[in-house]
């Protein structure tokens, strides 16, 4: 059974890599560890997704078989079971979500008491017991757990981030789109305590919309309302709301890696601890890198993937990182990606500089890049292809020592994911067409979000 948890938790499409008895069973070994370990209460919460419901009750029963007491926070973002893991003393935090893939698939975060994932010695435990290499006895019918609706855990999160990070928003209009997730149940709240006018878009959940077409992928209806509603900014998340994009009034994009630019210069120039050296991975463009090392920034760089980024964070005591993707950690208020937090942030930012965010992003100078993603059947076969490999090749001879071509399977979906970076943004798109050219010709692949 090796490969039930990956780069970034449990993930699979329902009924078929994830079962409903294999998640029973992951709640029993994690109602069993934190039992073990003296502790036995847990915090479980969920994505939107119509089977988030179904496998919430099986995790929960297969902890409180365990003797583990489990409280059910309901429908919130991925960081706020996090956050109550560590704040409100649980022995550990699960969240239910297939972040930002489409309602077919979900998935299964693991958190300690601490917030941080469980760690590599307690998943590979948890491989080998879904495996069939160890077994469990069950806990003493007296000695089950009980199962507990816990609405006011969202309730802590919002009151927590406002305490923490509290731009006034009076007078702002500011648009979301919310992916008709998780995010929909704190954001316009929390914008709303703040004083903004909120605008909503993809914010009816059904249980099969989440991600469809929307959320951090798709910037484009919240660019269009920002400019016809005169907004402030927009905001995108993902359908966990780990993470997040930004739209400025002049419909600028802004990724993980002109965020974490805004907030670490700006927390550098303040003199703030900590803040001269942050890491990045190598799906950030060259010129984040560049450019912050330019403003006397220390720059490390990783793997792809949240988990590998978190990793080299923890590893190095370094307590502001990114992903390009919207993935922002910013360890000084919390230890996983909070794409709220993120935005508020930068928001906060703004208002403490007086300075406009394109005025904050003054010395980012990004190389001209292209990012495309190919939904494909077998990752591994698209990237071992000998003639796959062989346009790779020339493309990066066209895009010399300065450029470069980075060809990667997607962690959690079945796509190929290829950067391609150039100091000549047409040279650029020639290169970039030339490998779709190849890919989509070999395997009869479709763009993927």
């Amino acid at each position: 059974m090796a490969g039930y948890v990956g780069a970034d938790g449990i993930r699979g499409k329902v009924s078929e890599s994830l079962t409903v008895y294999k998640v029973f069973l992951t709640g029993r070994y994690v109602g069993e560890l934190f039992r073990t370990e003296g502790r036995s209460r847990i915090v479980i919460g969920k994505d939107t997704r119509i089977s988030s419901d179904m496998l919430e009750s099986a995790f929960a029963a297969g902890a409180a078989s365990q003797g583990c007491d489990v409280l059910l926070a309901g429908v919130v973002p991925t960081p706020v079971i996090a956050w109550l893991a560590k704040s409100q003393d649980f022995a550990g935090g699960v969240m239910i979500t297939g972040s930002h893939n489409l309602y077919m698939d979900n998935g299964i975060l693991l958190f300690n008491g601490k917030g941080d994932p469980i760690g590599p010695e307690a998943e590979e435990k948890l491989e080998n017991y879904i495996g069939g290499l160890t077994s469990i006895n069950y806990a003493e019918a007296s000695d089950f757990g009980r199962i507990h609706p816990y609405p006011e855990g969202a309730d802590l999160y919002c009151s927590w981030i406002t305490s923490v990070m509290n731009p006034d928003l009076s007078g702002k209009r500011i648009a979301v789109d919310l992916a008709n997730g998780s995010a929909s149940s704190t954001v316009p709240r929390v914008l709303k305590a703040l004083g903004a006018e909120v605008i909503e878009i993809n914010h009816q959940p059904d249980g099969l919309n989440i991600n469809q077409n929307c959320g951090t992928s798709f910037p484009q209806p919240i660019q269009a309302i920002v400019a016809e509603r005169n907004c402030d900014c927009g905001l995108l998340f993902d359908g966990s709301a780990d993470r997040a994009v930004m739209v400025d009034r002049d419909g600028s994009i802004l990724d993980g890696d002109h965020m974490l630019y805004i907030l670490i210069t700006s927390y550098h120039r303040m003199g703030k601890e900590g803040y001269d050296r942050t890491a990045l991975t190598i799906a950030s463009n060259s010129g984040t890198v560049s450019s912050l090392q330019e403003q006397g920034i220390s720059v490390r760089v990783c793997r792809a993937g949240m988990r590998n980024l978190l990793t080299r964070m923890m590893e190095e005591d370094i307590i502001a990182g990114a992903e390009n993707n919207g993935h922002i950690i910013l360890r000084e208020f919390a230890g996983m990606p909070d794409g709220l937090l993120a935005s508020l942030a930068v928001l906060k930012v703004s208002q403490d500089t007086g300075r406009l965010i394109s005025e904050m992003l003054e010395g980012l100078n990004l190389l001209p890049y292209i990012f495309s993603s190919y939904r494909v059947v077998m990752k591994t076969t698209v990237i071992d292809d000998a003639e796959v490999q062989a346009v790779v090749n020339e493309v990066q001879e066209l895009f010399g020592a300065n450029g470069r071509v980075i060809l990667r399977a997607g962690a959690t979906e079945p796509v190929v994911r290829v950067l391609c970076e150039a100091e000549d943004a047409e040279v650029c798109r020639i290169g970039s067409e030339r490998i779709a050219e190849v890919i989509q010709r070999r395997f009869g692949t479709e763009d993927a979000a």
